[in-house]
């Protein structure tokens, strides 16, 4: 690991998030969580490669890291500790509107293929489950 002047740099950690961000959806799970535990105000990881790692992350799933059925916290709690210590608080919410966005018609999408009723009651509630999951980590960026 090297020093930089505002703290220590994480260079050997961040290579290994940009392997992990190429693997499988496992892996880009796993340097999505090792972004949201080590992007501090120190400067620990390099500000705009990781925020790109993030987006790709994102871009690549179509806005949506998913875990047990739902939106993931750990993709958001990345999105949060980036836009907050990175000073990107515009890219934060940017990228929660797309997720936001990918959940509602993923969700809508998955109804009309199955041939259900176009507004069951828990697709209401999975949607809105979603959205605020989504919008908690938002306010998050605030505190």
């Amino acid at each position: 690991m090297t020093t930089a002047d505002e703290g220590i740099e994480y260079t050997e950690l961040f290579r290994v998030i940009e392997e992990y961000a190429q693997g499988d959806h496992f892996h880009q799970v796993k340097a999505l969580r090792l972004i949201a535990d080590n992007f501090t105000p120190f400067g620990n990881l390099p500000r705009e490669p990781t925020r790109n790692v993030v987006s790709d992350i994102f871009r690549r799933n179509n806005y949506l890291i998913w875990a047990g059925g739902r939106p993931s916290l750990v993709g958001l709690e990345a999105i949060v500790a980036v836009a907050r210590w990175g000073d990107y608080i515009g890219w934060g919410l940017d990228l929660f509107l797309k997720v936001l966005d990918a959940a509602v018609h993923n969700r809508d999408t998955a109804v009309t293929k199955s041939g259900a009723d176009p507004q069951p009651k828990w697709l209401v509630a999975a949607i809105v489950d979603d959205v605020s999951t989504v919008l908690r980590a938002l306010e998050s960026l605030g505190s």
